[in-house]
């Protein structure tokens, strides 16, 4: 190989270092916020509560003092009840910063036996149960916690 060649792929190699080891800047807090929610609602319609679990602090209290496994228990028994599809529909989702480390949500959420893609395609028959939650998350070693959270039952649409 030619010394010019040579230098041509450790330059590129250089190169392609420094744009991954670059720092990034500050993630936008909104859009990491509902990334964590669609992982949860994504895990939720695979019948895995592992993401809503690892989504809540290990303080994480619910309606009526419910602790994280409480939580993590009704939401295991709604999704993997039967083998029939499971659809969560979110189609309003507030997102409010209360500082860099501190935000609530609020939103209705829509629980569905149906294979449609969007809420869009539902018809009130289809929808099983919806509730409005509201949560409270902190921001904890760089990652978004639950914290608090309530929820009511809601007429759709």
């Amino acid at each position: 190989m030619s010394r010019r060649a040579l230098g041509l792929v450790l330059g590129a190699a250089a190169a392609a270092l420094v744009f991954w080891l670059w720092p990034r800047g500050p993630k936008d807090p909104e859009a990491e916020i509902r990334k964590l929610i669609a992982g949860i609602v994504a895990g939720a319609e695979g019948r895995d509560v592992g993401p809503l679990a690892d989504a809540m602090a290990e303080d994480f209290r619910g309606p009526q003092g419910a602790t994280r496994q409480d939580v993590k228990q009704i939401v295991a028994f709604q999704v993997l009840r039967n083998q029939e599809n499971v659809a969560i529909f979110n189609p309003s989702l507030e997102v409010k910063l209360n500082g860099p480390e501190l935000a609530e949500i609020e939103g209705t959420f829509l629980f569905a036996r149906t294979k449609a893609k969007s809420a869009a395609e539902l018809q009130p028959e289809m929808v099983a149960s919806a509730y409005r939650i509201t949560a409270s998350l902190d921001k904890r070693d760089g990652e978004w916690k639950f914290t608090r959270a309530t929820y009511a039952p809601v007429s759709w649409p």
